[in-house]
């Protein structure tokens, strides 16, 4: 079983991704009820740097902002950051979506979201009746991370730390969504993906998709699937794959 909020915020591999960042991202206390300013307090003080006023940055540095109860992302002089609101994840429910087909009948499995970013797949699977771990290294992503998991209406579990970590437990489903490489593309992607994409390549994993893949495989009861673009190369031999028009979901059988 994975650990509580307070306990794994405190212990020794979650704070080694904090300590690694210095100076930490800033989250700036925007919110009015003292009730919802003390859950932040007690939820995210070891993991990022909380302020009371809005934080001087320069035009490239991120923060996050706690108000109108949801925390958010900006950066430089945004006055209004990226996040996910329950309108965006009502529209991703509707219907069954590639990701899904993908990962099949996820009622009462458990699913590590090995790559979760800022939830909306871990959201999606857990609306779908699967108990989630949703997993996040990056401090200022988690926060989001964990934000939309309190908000949710069907809600999944937030972990701050490195998925590699839970790869000794068994799982029924391990779903890899890895951020794809930079293409010299003149159109950019939309902001929260922008945003995503730079924080996350602070903490690019070093060791090869296909490893990472394949120790997937070995956790796993039922699938893994990989998110790819979709004309990247396939990785090992996938047992199936779900194709849509920009992205496909390759499925994986365990490895024994």
């Amino acid at each position: 079983m994975a650990q509580t909020h307070a306990e794994w915020t405190r212990s020794p591999r979650a704070m080694r991704y904090v300590s690694a960042r210095v100076p930490r991202v800033k989250l700036w206390l925007d919110e009015h009820d003292p009730e919802r300013i003390s859950d932040i307090e007690d939820r995210y003080r070891n993991v990022v740097c909380l302020v009371e006023n809005r934080p001087e940055v320069a035009n490239h540095a991120f923060y996050l902002r706690a108000r109108d109860g949801h925390i958010e992302l900006s950066r430089g002089d945004d006055e209004r950051g990226v996040w996910i609101d329950e309108q965006e994840l009502n529209r991703r429910r509707e219907g069954r979506s590639d990701l899904m087909r993908a990962l099949g009948d996820v009622r009462d499995r458990s699913v590590l979201d090995a790559t979760a970013g800022f939830g909306v797949d871990a959201a999606q699977i857990a609306f779908h009746g699967a108990r989630v771990t949703a997993m996040e290294r990056e401090p200022g992503i988690y926060c989001l991370l964990d934000d939309l998991a309190r908000r949710a209406s069907h809600g999944f579990e937030a972990v701050f730390d490195d998925s590699r970590e839970q790869l000794g437990k068994r799982w029924d489903i391990i779903y890899l969504d890895p951020m794809f490489p930079q293409r010299n593309k003149r159109a950019l992607p939309a902001k929260r993906l922008q945003y995503l994409a730079t924080l996350a390549e602070y903490a690019a994993d070093p060791d090869s998709l296909a490893g990472w893949l394949a120790d997937c495989r070995r956790a796993c009861d039922r699938r893994t699937v990989l998110k790819r673009r979709a004309k990247d190369p396939v990785l090992a031999k996938p047992a199936g794959c779900i194709k849509g028009r920009s992205v496909r979901f390759d499925i994986y059988t365990p490895l024994r």
